[in-house]
């Protein structure tokens, strides 16, 4: 039988088709007809899901760069002291409120004093821009991507009277600055930054925003909850602190017994004579922290550091760093250690560290920055029923004879320069130089302590104190003789809260420290010899008068000594001319033109201190700026930064017992 024959069994008729046949030209027709509707009905579905999918994309970049955005912030230093970071933007504030009212800020960024809800009043509203018109701002991501715009709004904030939830705008002084000596402390513990994201799709703009309020991080005391005190609110029941409430907190900070900071320029490859790199370096020697606080639980930390170095350069337009450029030294550390309670408990520590030498392209030709060695002593951290403690101790050790174990030396300068004036024959030696014994050359140390309750010792109680033996900083090579020698100084800072006002303490005290050197008495065109030395002996005290002994006279008594001896000036170096004279102090006049030639710019002295005791004696704060600061006249008179200055004895304290 054949295929296609139709098969009658009963009433069913079977037709069998040919495998070959296809669909008929009516049937296709009508698929694509069908498909047709169906694929116009989805398209505009697809479209507006692939804008959905587009617009959900960009929202989500912008939200996630604005939470990046706050996370930076609320990573970043509240504060860190000009003098600690001269022309280096470190902290929150140097980025996101540089300045007043009294300086203008740089391209994409304003001051402006108006509202900033729902803050209330009226002030200093700082806001910058990212990317800018024109230039960089450090204040802006590192990674901000194409089309998109991050505004910051920050203004400083003060709880707002008996509404805690609420915040009152403060505005900063008109001279406010990050890079002012003096002008760039914080006129508030607390700022209310606003973070807005902003982005363009289909002409249109959206944006998204996230606020939060930075501090710097320091817990506020609360009120006394011992069942002795008679501070309110009354104690909670059994005398215990409310959940998560604060009991203790210690922090004893030593910033540096001493500090160097200076510039100068360089000019290796690819940097030139004509057109040199600039470097700025800082040295800090002796540093050191102890922190202890109990809240829920207790904790306690101990970190040293005997010295940490700094070279950050610069390169000027319109060169570009070559490829493989001189490093920067980013916190070399020397003696350093950290230690923790808890989960190390009772840890203690004692060791000595290696003589080491700090190496730098720049520096091949210097005996260059160094420490010849640290010890670390008496690291500890206990945690022991509810009664942290944390002590630390550091200190510098010198050659077997001890004459200088850590210094600066001016050699690091381009040799063109090295001389502070015109006088090639009169370059410094040294600009800093320490010396004495071995061990006692410079120390530092820091203490936190809590003492049980009942006991004529109750309380929290926090120590700062350093010290050095001696201390040179410039030697003039014709005389043979130290312009400035500083001997002997210790300092110590204490606080000590009590519960009891009549007890608690909050001092900050430095021995009594002798300035001498030696200087040409007469001025009669003759440089002075050994034998021709005159000395002067200025007697800086902590509290009270100062004196000062000028060419072997009685001292004379000064409230502000080094201001006397700034005001003597005595002739350092006699030459032929006036023009030619090197003084103790460079004088300028009105326009800043050097009427007097000379070795420093500037001495001064720090006798108050900022102590606060809270009226019940259960909160103890103080805060020491630097004792004594010293800047050089710049090496180069066009070149500011190569000035040297430097600091000595810079801590705090706080205790705070709220048991």
């Amino acid at each position: 039988m054949y295929e296609g024959t139709p098969l009658r069994r009963g009433t069913t008729t079977v037709i069998s088709r040919h495998p070959e046949d296809g669909f008929s030209l009516v049937e296709v027709m009508a698929s694509m007809i069908v498909f047709a509707i169906i694929t116009l009905g989805l398209a505009p579905l697809m479209a507006i899901s692939l804008r959905g999918t587009n617009t959900g994309r960009l929202g989500t970049v912008g939200k996630e760069l604005a939470q990046n955005s706050i996370e930076r912030l609320e990573g970043m230093t509240w504060y860190v002291s000009y003098d600690s970071k001269p022309n280096k933007r470190v902290d929150l504030l140097d980025l996101y409120y540089p300045a007043g009212s009294a300086t203008t800020p740089p391209a994409g960024s304003t001051y402006a004093s108006t509202t900033n809800p729902p803050l209330t009043g009226t002030g200093g509203v700082y806001t910058s821009t990212c990317p800018p018109p024109s230039g960089t701002n450090p204040a802006c991501p590192t990674s901000l991507p194409a089309s998109y715009t991050v505004t910051f709004k920050a203004t400083f904030v003060k709880a707002n009277g008996t509404t805690p939830e609420t915040y009152q705008i403060v505005s900063p002084p008109a001279a406010y600055a990050w890079n002012s000596q003096g002008n760039d402390a914080p006129p508030a513990d607390l700022m209310d930054v606003n973070v807005t994201t902003s982005w363009t799709i289909a002409g249109k703009t959206s944006s998204y925003s996230l606020r939060t309020l930075l501090s710097n991080r320091h817990f506020s005391p609360i009120s006394a909850v011992d069942a002795t005190s008679t501070a309110s609110p009354t104690p909670t029941s059994g005398g215990a602190a409310p959940p998560g409430g604060l009991k203790v907190q210690g922090r004893a900070t030593l910033d540096y017994a001493m500090q160097v900071n200076t510039g100068y320029k360089s000019t290796a490859s690819p940097c030139t004579v004509s057109v040199p790199c600039y470097s700025d370096l800082n040295a800090t020697f002796a540093k050191s922290e102890s922190l202890i606080q109990t809240q829920q639980s207790s904790t306690a930390s101990q970190n040293q550091a005997m010295a940490d170095f700094h070279i950050v350069r610069t390169y000027p337009s319109p060169q570009t760093p070559p490829a493989s450029p001189p490093p920067d030294l980013s916190s070399v550390t020397v003696g350093a250690t950290s230690k923790q309670a808890p989960p190390a408990y009772n840890v203690a520590q004692t060791s000595t560290g290696p003589s080491q030498t700090v190496t730098h392209p720049d520096l091949s030709n210097a005996s260059e920055a160094m420490d010849y060695g640290a010890d670390v002593k008496n690291v500890k951290v206990d945690v022991s029923n509810e009664l942290p403690i944390a002590e630390g101790y550091e200190q510098t050790f010198g050659t077997t004879t001890g004459v200088q174990e850590g210094y600066i030396n001016n050699t690091q300068i381009d040799y063109t320069n090295k001389h502070i004036v015109t006088q090639a024959s009169q370059p410094m030696a040294y600009f800093v130089r320490l010396g004495g014994v071995p061990d006692v050359q410079l120390n530092g140390y820091t203490t936190a302590d809590t003492y049980a309750l009942g006991g004529a010792s109750r309380g929290v109680e926090t120590k700062v104190h350093d010290g050095f033996a001696d201390l040179t900083t410039l030697r003039n090579s014709s005389m043979l003789a130290d312009m400035l020698d500083i001997q002997g100084f210790t300092q110590t800072i204490d606080c000590k809260a009590t519960a009891n006002p009549a007890t608690a303490v909050g001092t900050s005290t430095w021995s009594t420290l002798t300035i001498t050197g030696y200087y040409d008495p007469s001025n009669n065109g003759s440089p002075p010899n050994n034998n021709g030395k005159a000395p002067y002996n200025l007697v800086l005290n902590s509290s009270g008068n100062d004196s000062l002994q000028l060419n072997g006279g009685a001292f004379v008594s000064y409230a502000d000594g080094t201001a006397a001896l700034e005001a003597a000036n005595p002739l350092e170096f006699d030459g032929a001319t006036a023009a030619t004279d090197i003084y103790m102090f460079e004088e300028r006049d009105a326009n800043g033109n050097i009427t007097k030639n000379g070795y420093f710019s500037d001495l001064s002295e720090n006798k108050t201190p900022t102590i606060v005791i809270s009226s019940d004696g259960r909160s103890v704060s103080v805060d020491q700026d630097a004792v004594i600061r010293l800047t050089t006249a710049s090496l180069n008179a066009t070149q500011p930064d190569t000035a040297t200055s430097f600091a000595i004895g810079k801590g705090s304290c706080l205790a705070v017992d709220n048991r």
